[in-house]
């Protein structure tokens, strides 16, 4: 577990970046965020999952 991810996805509340961070994402890469969201606040957690939603369908 890296806590520099956990700390960037606590933290980050730009949506352009947080747009940005989700479009570079590869199959790996997008599987990690999900995992390590996991460790982040029921708020945090929120915020991503409702602008992956957003952008993924």
């Amino acid at each position: 577990m890296r806590h520099e991810i956990i700390h960037l996805l606590s933290h980050v509340e730009d949506e352009q970046h947080m747009i940005g961070v989700i479009t570079n994402l590869n199959v790996d890469a997008y599987t990690s965020l999900l995992h390590h969201l996991a460790y982040t606040s029921p708020s945090t957690q929120a915020r991503w999952q409702e602008l992956m939603d957003k952008l993924l369908r």
